[in-house]
């Protein structure tokens, strides 16, 4: 990661991804394609528009690098991205 000094100003607020560890690469994953987050026991499944990804680590250390304004947190132990919740009438 780049120093702050060396950052574009205004970045900081604009994050849109989430990296994570897979196997022994870093993945990327944008925020528009995450749909759920589940922490189960130890580990937090991903689901994606792609795949789903398994992480061990906790869902508040995750929820904590993730827009509010786009994930919201319906469970205890789910996030779900609003942009793929259904509207409900």
């Amino acid at each position: 990661s780049m120093p702050d000094s060396e950052k574009p100003a205004g970045e900081a607020a604009a994050v849109t991804t989430l990296a994570i560890k897979n196997n022994n690469t870093t993945e990327i994953l944008r925020f528009q394609e995450i749909i759920w987050l589940q922490s189960d026991n130890n580990c937090v499944e991903i689901q994606t528009t792609r795949k789903k990804f398994v992480l061990y680590r906790s869902l508040r250390a995750i929820e904590a690098e993730l827009d509010p304004q786009q994930f919201v947190r319906i469970h205890r132990s789910a996030i779900v991205n609003r942009q793929f919740i259904q509207s409900i009438h």
